[in-house]
């Protein structure tokens, strides 16, 4: 909850201040601190949707295991760089995804230990 907290104390700040550099400089042409202003204003807003979304983004990253979620990463952005590789990546991460099923099916089910009263 703290680090909920502090990031939208972050991405507020950084609107607020960006806005501030914004309008104060808005009239002079080529002014560095409206590109910092402008730049603050972006960050902020991302930060903000950062904020809002950081309980399903924790939730996904521990619901789902960590090699398919590099995995899925990675072929995405070997995707995006080369397209022809999603020949080659799809079936190569269902069979991780099949080889991780497999040992789930075939993994022994867990005891239950007696109560003692």
């Amino acid at each position: 909850m703290l680090r909920h907290i502090a990031l939208t104390v972050i991405a507020v700040a950084f609107f607020v201040i960006g806005m501030v550099l914004y309008f104060q400089n808005r009239g002079t042409p080529n002014s560095g601190a409206l590109m910092f202003g402008s730049m603050l204003v972006r960050c902020g807003v991302v930060l903000g949707l950062a904020s809002l979304a950081l309980g399903q983004v924790t939730e996904f990253f521990t619901k789902y295991p960590p090699w398919l979620v590099g995995g899925a990463s990675l072929s995405i952005l070997v995707t995006i760089i080369q397209p022809k590789a999603l020949i080659i990546l799809v079936p190569a991460i269902l069979a991780m995804s099949f080889v991780q099923f497999w040992g789930w099916l075939m993994k022994p089910p867990v005891k239950k230990k007696k109560r003692q009263d």
